[in-house]
């Protein structure tokens, strides 16, 4: 009853009376969502942003499936500055109404905004990238070259991810192939034609290659979309992080890669001479960050490993491998110096990537709390003992590589 008035003195043109009644009855109980989407529309009309967000809000709440919700309220959140808000509002708009224009256009607009040209292409239904007017010349691959390149980034024995964006939404996916990852598939990689995504761990739970990821915290990207000079200082702040950890490694003599890995954002690339155990990685990758302090409270760094959990476990990851295509920002991962500049030769540059032995993972970065079996190996006693007994040896070796030992051979 009310909410026909409130329309009704609107059409009469007497704002006022209209004002006076949304005011003091919009928020009456109701459980029907269009009564509470009616009010928010009729907000608008008055300029009472923060009100028809409210109402947007509850209407949204009684009804989260409806994309005309979705998006009207996605609408006012990006008008407030709340983008992130607004690209979750947008993505499950389109989600349950693929055909919802408006939706799928405020889409885009937010993915192009936070630097997912591609994502935000997709989102809007259009397949092909604009053709450059400036003509490209692939790389002429030898041999050699992917055959370096399924070295440093040899995983699992079978098995590799490529990345794809989901119709609609523009949303990153990894499309499963149950094969081995061969030359002509890696040739596609850095030809741009697929983007791959590798699985380090092997079925003995070893790995060898692993990174550490330095990027803003998303919450502060979307917060400063409006301001790109600040956006600029971030990026800024990230590579001086990556470089920093670079430098604490060559300090130790270990060597360390930064990449460009997009949405302002960077890894450090670390390869090893041969397989290791994941946890013996994974301890390797968490004291380098304990090294290294942040310069700026707005930076994530954390190690980018082959499993991530997921609440009960842990989920093997597919890793985006260097040189390829990112599908939601259309740039390459590029290899770079601690200034930031793109090396032009990347194919001449992984030439000259150097492996991390054994020593220098265990060694570097060492917590003197932590043994890693040292204490065994100096006392005398246990020397002889290892020699004359095989199962004392094996779980030596087993603990030495970082493996987990059980409680009965913790026992012995």
């Amino acid at each position: 009853m009310y909410l026909e008035l409130a329309k009704k003195y609107l059409a009469e043109g007497d704002e006022d009376r209209a004002r006076s009644i949304i005011l003091a009855h919009r928020r009456e109980p109701c459980t029907d969502p269009e009564v509470h989407f009616q009010w928010g529309l009729l907000c608008e009309e008055i300029a009472a942003f923060n009100l028809a967000r409210q109402s947007y809000e509850e209407a949204v709440r009684l009804s989260p499936r409806n994309s005309k919700y979705l998006y009207r309220l996605g609408l006012l959140y990006a008008d407030a500055g709340s983008y992130e808000k607004a690209l979750r509002c947008a993505t499950q708009a389109v989600k349950q109404d693929s055909g919802h224009v408006e939706a799928r256009r405020l889409l885009a607009e937010l993915l192009k905004a936070i630097g997912r040209e591609g994502s935000a292409r997709v989102a809007m239904g259009h397949t092909k990238k604009e053709p450059s007017p400036f003509r490209y010349f692939p790389p002429s691959l030898g041999t050699a070259d992917i055959d370096l390149f399924l070295h440093l980034f040899s995983g699992r024995e079978i098995g590799y991810a490529a990345q794809g964006l989901k119709t609609g939404t523009g949303r990153a996916c990894w499309l499963y192939h149950d094969s081995v990852i061969g030359p002509e598939i890696i040739e596609r990689h850095i030809q741009g034609e697929v983007t791959l995504g590798g699985l380090p761990l092997r079925s003995d739970n070893t790995v060898k290659y692993a990174a550490i990821h330095v990027r803003p915290y998303q919450r502060i990207v979307f917060q400063y979309l409006k301001n790109p000079s600040i956006l600029i200082q971030i990026e800024e702040a990230v590579q001086e992080q990556a470089r920093n950890l670079v430098a604490a490694c060559a300090a130790k003599g270990i060597p360390a890669y930064i990449a460009d890995s997009g949405q302002r954002s960077r890894r450090v690339w670390f390869f090893f001479a041969r397989f290791f155990h994941l946890l013996l990685v994974k301890r390797f990758l968490a004291r380098i960050p304990e090294a290294v302090p942040v310069i700026d409270s707005r930076l994530v760094v954390e190690p980018l490993l082959a499993t991530q959990p997921v609440g009960v476990g842990w989920q093997e990851q597919a890793v985006l491998l260097p040189l390829g295509v990112d599908r939601r920002t259309e740039n390459r991962n590029l290899f770079m110096d601690g200034d930031g500049a793109i090396f032009s030769e990347q194919l001449k540059f992984i030439r000259k990537i150097r492996e991390i032995d054994e020593s220098l993972l265990r060694n570097a970065f060492k917590n003197p709390r932590i043994r890693f079996g040292d204490g065994i190996s100096r006392a005398e006693g246990l020397k002889g003992m290892r020699g004359k007994c095989p199962v004392l040896a094996e779980l030596i070796d087993k603990a030495r590589s970082g493996r987990k030992l059980s409680s009965n051979e913790k026992l012995i």
